[in-house]
Protein backbone atom coordinates (compact mmCIF):
# COMPACT_ATOMS: atom_id res chain seq x y z
CA UNK A 1 0.00 0.00 0.00
CA UNK A 2 2.98 2.37 0.90
CA UNK A 3 4.17 2.15 -2.28
CA UNK A 4 0.76 2.75 -3.98
CA UNK A 5 0.58 6.09 -2.26
CA UNK A 6 4.42 6.99 -3.61
CA UNK A 7 3.23 6.23 -6.95
CA UNK A 8 -0.18 8.13 -6.58
CA UNK A 9 1.63 11.32 -5.00
CA UNK A 10 4.63 11.06 -7.56
CA UNK A 11 2.03 11.01 -10.83
CA UNK A 12 -0.20 13.85 -9.18
CA UNK A 13 2.80 16.09 -8.19
CA UNK A 14 5.16 15.40 -11.83
CA UNK A 15 2.40 14.33 -14.43
CA UNK A 16 -0.81 16.39 -13.26
CA UNK A 17 -2.40 15.91 -16.67
CA UNK A 18 -1.84 12.70 -17.03
CA UNK A 19 -3.21 11.68 -14.07
CA UNK A 20 -6.47 14.19 -14.75
CA UNK A 21 -6.76 12.30 -17.75
CA UNK A 22 -6.86 8.89 -16.41
CA UNK A 23 -8.56 9.26 -13.43
CA UNK A 24 -11.33 11.56 -16.17
CA UNK A 25 -11.09 7.73 -17.94
CA UNK A 26 -11.63 6.05 -14.83
CA UNK A 27 -8.10 4.25 -14.96
CA UNK A 28 -6.02 6.02 -12.56
CA UNK A 29 -6.66 3.95 -9.28
CA UNK A 30 -6.06 0.77 -10.94
CA UNK A 31 -2.77 1.89 -12.96
CA UNK A 32 -1.74 2.80 -9.59
CA UNK A 33 -2.47 -0.92 -8.36
CA UNK A 34 -0.48 -2.38 -10.90
CA UNK A 35 2.87 -0.12 -10.74
CA UNK A 36 2.54 -0.73 -6.95
CA UNK A 37 2.44 -4.51 -7.52
CA UNK A 38 5.17 -5.10 -10.10
CA UNK A 39 7.07 -2.73 -7.32
CA UNK A 40 6.49 -5.59 -4.51
CA UNK A 41 7.08 -8.49 -7.06
CA UNK A 42 10.13 -6.82 -8.22
CA UNK A 43 11.27 -6.01 -3.91
CA UNK A 44 10.25 -9.71 -3.49
CA UNK A 45 12.50 -11.69 -6.11
CA UNK A 46 15.20 -9.24 -4.59
CA UNK A 47 14.25 -10.56 -1.28
CA UNK A 48 14.91 -13.92 -2.09
CA UNK A 49 18.00 -13.48 -3.79
CA UNK A 50 19.25 -11.93 -0.35
CA UNK A 51 19.16 -8.41 -0.80
CA UNK A 52 18.17 -6.40 2.21
CA UNK A 53 14.20 -5.40 2.58
CA UNK A 54 15.14 -1.76 2.70
CA UNK A 55 17.50 -1.94 0.16
CA UNK A 56 15.43 -3.54 -2.28
CA UNK A 57 12.52 -1.19 -1.62
CA UNK A 58 14.43 1.77 -2.14
CA UNK A 59 16.00 0.42 -5.81
CA UNK A 60 11.98 -0.28 -6.63
CA UNK A 61 10.87 2.93 -5.31
CA UNK A 62 13.51 4.54 -7.52
CA UNK A 63 13.22 2.26 -10.82
CA UNK A 64 9.44 1.40 -10.45
CA UNK A 65 7.65 4.56 -9.09
CA UNK A 66 9.76 7.33 -9.42
CA UNK A 67 10.64 6.20 -13.20
CA UNK A 68 7.35 6.30 -14.31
Amino acid sequence: MRLEMTARQHWEKTKPKETAQMKKAGTFDQTMKEIAEQANLAAAEMVARGTPLQTALEIVRTEHILAQ
